[in-house]
């Protein structure tokens, strides 16, 4: 079981060290998808401080979008990855431990949300975004865009050295 989490968290790491993957997550995803959680407060006609917009309701419009394209993205990307590994390796394995326990926490989460919306509780709806963030990311770290970036030189230029290419002749 240790070594599931261990997969799910260089896993979860992974997109992290991509330039494009931190551009997009804070430049795009989170100012353009959370919008339907903010846009009132840019009519100005209320007194409410911007934290009062952030409402179960309102975060309802970011979460079930991003639970739905969370949840197709996985599918097709989980059938994909399936079909690649070998059906007695260790890493089919933790793959397929993996999307079990994907499943149940995506169960988890549509009763997470049911709640924060029945009982008007913002800290549920809070904790929904934050479980939906990780299996973003973690859907991300399979796309190759968003492999990690080669490191860059002082002169701008990437470093394509590695330690196979160094000689002593």
């Amino acid at each position: 079981m240790c070594d599931l989490f261990v997969f799910i968290l260089k896993t979860l790491l992974k997109p992290f060290k991509s330039r494009l993957f931190i551009l997009s997550f804070f430049f795009f995803f989170i100012p353009i998808s959370t919008f339907g959680i903010y846009y009132k407060w840019f009519e100005g006609s209320s007194d409410k401080s911007f934290l009062s917009y952030f409402t179960p309701e309102t975060i309802f419009t970011f979460t079930i979008p991003l639970m739905a394209s969370i949840i197709m993205e996985g599918v097709l990307t989980s059938t994909n990855k399936l079909s690649e590994l070998e059906k007695d390796s260790a890493e089919f394995q933790l793959f397929r431990d993996s999307m079990v326990l994907s499943v149940i926490v995506m169960l988890f989460q549509a009763v997470l949300i049911y709640n924060s919306l029945s009982k008007d509780n913002v800290l549920l709806s809070l904790i929904s975004v934050v479980v939906l963030f990780i299996f973003w990311i973690l859907i991300c770290s399979t796309k190759s865009e968003f492999s990690p970036s080669k490191r860059w030189r002082p002169t701008g230029n990437a470093d394509t050295s590695s330690s196979s290419s160094i000689s002593n002749g």
